[in-house]
Parts: structure tokens; C-alpha cells; sequence
């Protein structure tokens, strides 16, 4: 997992996760790079997500070569209160805008294809990097909560960050996202979400 610095790094797709992903979805989350930042799922909790009508589990995959670099998880697709909870957003090759790119991604998907009215996120006290990102993008911290987070024996505070649909718009408006629905080969498992 050591940075690529090419021009084209940045550019990202999202895609429906399929079962035959969760190799990658496990080895990315366990890695030593993400590990102390991401609450550890095993298989069959990303299956149960994975089929969930109110869970978006997605592949981050780099435009340029079509091959994963991350995978995102947005709750709350079904919410009544048009609230979406980016749950988890993990970038395995670091250093080169995958995560600022699936970040804006998810930001332009959540406000102008499916019309949240607040997009939130918790983050872990001491995952400065990804504070520093989520802040530069928008989101405005709301509070802390206190020892929410178990890490083996410790307790950690998480803070939790938001962006409203009207701050977007202000802000960081970005052309729409597209949902490609031209037939893919069926190794995709389904639709590509791209910007």
C-alpha cells in the first residue's frame, strides 16, 4: 500500500460490491495502514450490508486501470429524515486523491442523486489525516462522543461531522454524478457510479 503519484491517480468509479469482493473489502480494512482507524467487520457482516435495501456498500475502483482501491459504506438510503451516514470509507492506495475523490463522490451522490438533506460521518480522535480531509471538504464537526468507540481494551472518542444539502449547494457544488445503466459485463455485478 505505498503511494502512487501519477497524474490520473484521483480519478475513481464506485460499483455495487459483490460477494466475490469481500477478499479485497476484508484485506483492505485489516492492513496495517487502516486497521487502527476502521471497526473491523468480518464476511458475513459485509454480506448482511451488502444486501441490505438500506445499505449502499460500493467498490472504489481508479478510472485508469479498473482495479479497486477502496470501498465505501452509506446507511440510511431508506431514511425518513433524508439523513445519510457515510459509515466507512476506506482508500488503500495512499497519498494520490482516491479518498478525496470518493469523497467527493459520495457528497455529490448523496445531494444530488438521491436529495439527502444532511450527509454525517463519525471519525476517531486521533485519524488526523482523515479530519483534515473531511474538513476541507465541507463538513462541520457537531460535537464528540465520549468513549463511543471500542479498540480492543480502550475506549476512543469519535467526532461527529456533517454536511447539509444547503451547504453543499453554496459551496462545493460539482456536476452531477451519473448512474451508467448501459449493460456491464457481469463480473461488475451491476451499475458503476461515476462523476
Amino acid at each position: 500500500m505505498r503511494p502512487i503519484n501519477k497524474p490520473e491517480c484521483g480519478k475513481v468509479a464506485l460499483r455495487p460490491t459483490c460477494p466475490r469482493d469481500l477478499e479485497f473489502v476484508l484485506a483492505s480494512e485489516q492492513h496495517r495502514d487502516n486497521a487502527l482507524f476502521i471497526r473491523q467487520w468480518s464476511a458475513e457482516q459485509h454480506l448482511t450490508a451488502i444486501e441490505d435495501p438500506d445499505i449502499g456498500h460500493f467498490l472504489v475502483l481508479s478510472i485508469s486501470s479498473g482495479e479497486p482501491v477502496g470501498y465505501v459504506i452509506l446507511v440510511g438510503l431508506e431514511n425518513p429524515d433524508f439523513s445519510l451516514e457515510l459509515r466507512r470509507i476506506v482508500i488503500t492506495e495512499k497519498g494520490c486523491g482516491y479518498g478525496r475523490a470518493a469523497t467527493r463522490m459520495v457528497k455529490s451522490y448523496a445531494f444530488e442523486n438521491i436529495n439527502c438533506h444532511r450527509l454525517w460521518l463519525d471519525v476517531m480522535l486521533h485519524n488526523k489525516r482523515a479530519f483534515k480531509l473531511y474538513k476541507s471538504e465541507g463538513f462541520r464537526v457537531e460535537g464528540i462522543h465520549r468513549q463511543a468507540v471500542r479498540q480492543g481494551t480502550r475506549f476512543l472518542d469519535v467526532r461527529v461531522m456533517s454536511l447539509l444539502r444547503d451547504e453543499y449547494y453554496e459551496r462545493f457544488y460539482h456536476r452531477p454524478t451519473r448512474l451508467l445503466t448501459d449493460r456491464l459485463d457481469m463480473q461488475d455485478c451491476g451499475q458503476v457510479l461515476i462523476r
